[in-house]
């Protein structure tokens, strides 16, 4: 799995919004005063800063990956887009909240936001996956010869050249919601 996380600026009066937005994550909104230890569900926001009374972010935590990758995109776009319509504080009625969910300009760009953050993600690795990839059968040849080294590298790389493949399949997805909108 691949751990995301977006913070979103907010308000008094917009946190609600996200705050309800949150009730259809996987553990929806993080009690205040928890330890994250507790938390062991793949989707919840917390506010910052926290124990306080008017919080300025709502952190959304997604941790991708499984059967559920492109579900757990559309939740977090919903994110995304409710930010697009508080954007400066901005309470936004029922009618601007039904407009821009009908608005495919506004879909775009909640997509386009999204797929920024994944690529910045991706680049902070140093390698690429077709490099990981293609390292890896010398790894686990040399670790069935019996090198611990090698035995950790090829680990390593395993898990490495997963993450890099919900990236991949990520980032596909959204791409596929571009070229369709386009």
């Amino acid at each position: 799995s691949v751990e995301l996380a977006c913070s979103f600026p907010v308000t008094a009066d917009t946190l609600p919004l996200f705050q309800s937005l949150a009730e259809g994550l996987d553990a929806g909104v993080r009690t205040p005063g928890s330890a994250a230890a507790e938390e062991t569900k793949n989707e919840f926001i917390e506010t910052l800063p926290h124990d306080s009374k008017n919080p300025t972010e709502a952190v959304l935590h997604v941790r991708l990956g499984g059967q559920t990758l492109n579900a757990q995109l559309e939740r977090v776009l919903a994110f995304f887009w409710l930010h697009q319509v508080c954007r400066g504080g901005a309470i936004p009625s029922a009618d601007d909240l039904a407009a821009c969910d009908r608005d495919t300009a506004s879909r775009l760009r909640a997509v386009g936001q999204l797929r920024g953050q994944l690529q910045q993600m991706v680049e902070c690795y140093p390698r690429t996956l077709e490099q990981d990839e293609a390292d890896l059968p010398g790894a686990e040849a040399a670790a069935a010869a019996g090198d611990a080294a090698a035995r950790r590298k090829a680990s390593s790389l395993r898990v490495l050249i997963g993450e890099k493949h919900i990236f991949a399949q990520a980032m596909s997805y959204l791409e596929i919601h571009l070229a369709a909108a386009a």
